[in-house]
C-alpha cells in the first residue's frame, strides 16, 4: 500500500474566529467604562465631601458616571468629622463579566473638618443653649 500525498490548505472558517474576537473587544471595552467609573468615585468622593445636600452629590456624580448609577448616599457630620458612603449598583449586564465584578460596590470617604472660627461659633451656642 502507497501513501498518496495532495496538496491542501486548511481554511478556518471566519465565524469561528470573530466570536472570540468580539467577545474579547467588547470585554475590554466593559472594563475600561468600569475602570473609568471606578477611577471617578475615588477622585471626586473625597470633593464630594464638601457638599452639605447628598441630592446634590448624588446628581453630581451620576453624571460622571458610564456604567455605575448610585444607588444610594449616606452622609454623617458631626462639628469636627464627616462621612460619607456611596453604593453604586450596575446598569448594563454582561454575562461572566459582571459575575467576575459583581453587582455593585460600596465606597468610603472620611474627612476632618477644622475650622477654628466654627469651633468657637458652636462653642458660644452651645453655652447659650
Amino acid at each position: 500500500m502507497s501513501k498518496i500525498y495532495v496538496k491542501g490548505s486548511f481554511t478556518v472558517e471566519a465565524a469561528f474566529v470573530m466570536i472570540p474576537i468580539l467577545l474579547i473587544v467588547m470585554s475590554l471595552l466593559y472594563l475600561t467604562f468600569y475602570a473609568h467609573d471606578k477611577a471617578a468615585i475615588a477622585s471626586l468622593g473625597p470633593l464630594m465631601l464638601r457638599k452639605e445636600s447628598q441630592i446634590e452629590v448624588k446628581k453630581e456624580l451620576e453624571k460622571k458616571l458610564w456604567l455605575r448609577d448610585i444607588s444610594s448616599v449616606e452622609m454623617k457630620k458631626n462639628l469636627s468629622y464627616k462621612k460619607m458612603k456611596i453604593q453604586t449598583k450596575k446598569t448594563l449586564s454582561i454575562g461572566l463579566v459582571e459575575m467576575l465584578l459583581g453587582e455593585g460596590e460600596t465606597y468610603e470617604f472620611s474627612r476632618w473638618d477644622v475650622a477654628p472660627g466654627e469651633y468657637l461659633w458652636n462653642y458660644e451656642i452651645m453655652k447659650e443653649g
